[in-house]
């Protein structure tokens, strides 16, 4: 006898609804006429509409792109008052997705505190006397070197303060000059540095000295 088998195939439709768009993170970092905003995804043109963003304490958002990627949305805003507690009001923004998702709530609040994590600190100088040899190391293997400095100053500007003269104080002396610096946008950078003997130049990718690297050099 010839058995003839039989299968039965049952579908299931599975109906998968896409998340909307989230907030992940905003803040001004510390730029007195902007705020940026991360999404949890890629956003539309719609994240761009200016109009789709208002700021309280009659804060006027003037324009609105997109940054490193369509998932981050830079807002040009009138001036912002540091340590205030912002709140950016959010409506109408879409993903990418056909058909697309719209933030949700479609009226979504989120603060932030202008200037929190990018506090002003000062740039300082630091002078140290007495110190032979043209070299980066005659400074740094120097006892006196990083806390017993003949003379410290705090500079509005990323360069040695002291009087150009000849006088004792300006020969035989090692400096180091220190400070955050927070870019004003993501991007390259070029940075230039001049000294007279050797000198160097680091940077760290965070306000944390243990870890800066050196990327420029003025050789002996």
């Amino acid at each position: 006898m010839r058995v003839l088998g039989v299968c039965a195939w049952l579908a299931v439709g599975v109906s998968l609804h896409a998340a909307s768009p989230t907030i992940t993170a905003i803040s001004s970092r510390g730029n007195p006429n902007g705020i940026t905003i991360n999404w949890s995804k890629p956003i539309s043109a719609t994240g761009t509409n200016a109009a789709n963003y208002t700021v309280n304490f009659g804060v006027t958002v003037t324009n609105a792109r997109f940054g490193s990627s369509n998932a981050v949305v830079i807002l040009t805003t009138s001036a912002l008052s540091e340590g205030t507690n912002y709140a950016v009001t959010i409506s109408n923004v879409e993903d990418t997705a056909v058909p697309p998702n719209t933030i949700s709530p479609n009226r979504t609040v989120t603060n932030f505190v202008h200037g929190l994590g990018y506090e002003p600190r000062p740039i300082v100088f630091r002078k140290f006397h007495n110190i032979t040899g043209v070299l980066v190391s005659d400074l740094t293997n120097n006892t006196a070197f990083p806390n017993s400095p003949g003379w410290v100053v705090y500079p509005t500007l990323f360069e040695d303060p002291s009087p150009s003269d000849s006088s004792a104080t300006n020969d035989n002396y090692g400096c180091q000059l220190t400070g955050l610096y927070v870019a004003p946008a993501s991007g390259q950078y070029v940075f230039y540095m001049a000294s007279d003997d050797q000198g160097a130049t680091f940077l760290s990718t965070d306000d944390q000295p243990g870890n800066k690297i050196q990327i420029a050099s003025e050789p002996q």
